[in-house]
């Protein structure tokens, strides 16, 4: 489920994203390692949960989990202006022009590899910073009529209509549209920033194995917006991901 989220930064903000990210990292997963329940047996046997390392990988922040990866822009590329997904269309491209033939392994893993992962990731860098500049817009000029799943503030607060059912009621609507519109009004001096939170989080757990930590990384790939775009990260120039990414 993708969630389009708008996340307001005072405008007089430097480093956009850094701050949006900021403010989206306390509603994110988090897998970590945590023991298994077997090691609080009176035995303190390993089990086949955690195929005998005696700890598991889980998301130990699920009350809060509001994303499990999170872009600007993404699907809801270009609706903070009201303009189309031009830059959503180039990294399709991007990507169809950069990969290799899909792979499937032999656990049934269907895998696409890159001819050159550097020079991948350096174009989807360049289109993604177009995507940021582009889906940032004054709070007071945003579209009339522009709705939205989510509306965190400068404080951190994260505010939503409260039903996440995929059709909430009109009555519910109708209190989210106005409690929406209050909150843009009261922020319509800041940055607005419209990000595609996608929302699967993970009830899971894997042993805390190499094989599980694998596993664990193809469900959460916020190192895409909480790690590798961070000022940090971007003035190292790094531009890897974890080698099981992008799997379909």
């Amino acid at each position: 489920m993708h969630l389009f989220t708008l996340v307001l930064v005072p405008s007089e903000t430097e480093d956009v994203l850094g701050e949006v990210s900021r403010l989206l990292r306390p509603y994110g997963e988090r897998m970590e390692e945590v023991p298994c329940p077997c090691q609080t047996s009176s035995q303190s046997v390993p089990c086949d949960r955690c195929n005998g390392s005696g700890a598991l990988i889980m998301n130990t922040n699920f009350e809060n989990t509001k994303w499990d990866w999170w872009m600007v822009g993404w699907q809801f590329d270009g609706w903070v202006r009201n303009e189309p997904p031009e830059r959503s269309k180039r990294f399709s491209r991007h990507f169809d022009d950069s990969a290799k033939e899909p792979e499937t392994r032999d656990d049934g893993t269907v895998v696409v590899e890159l001819r050159d992962p550097e020079a991948y990731w350096a174009g989807f860098r360049r289109i993604y910073n177009d995507m940021i500049a582009a889906n940032v817009m004054r709070v007071r000029e945003l579209p009339a009529d522009l709705s939205c799943f989510a509306v965190v503030t400068p404080d951190g607060q994260w505010h939503d209509s409260g039903d996440w059912t995929a059709s909430p009621g009109p009555a519910v609507l109708e209190q989210w549209n106005a409690k929406r519109r209050a909150l843009l009004a009261e922020h319509a001096d800041c940055l607005a920033v419209g990000c595609d939170l996608h929302y699967l989080p993970s009830c899971l757990c894997w042993p805390a194995t190499e094989e599980g930590e694998a596993m664990a990384g193809r469900t959460s790939v916020a190192v895409l917006s909480d790690v590798l775009w961070t000022p940090e990260v971007r003035q190292r120039g790094a531009v890897g991901l974890p080698s099981a990414w992008p799997a379909v």
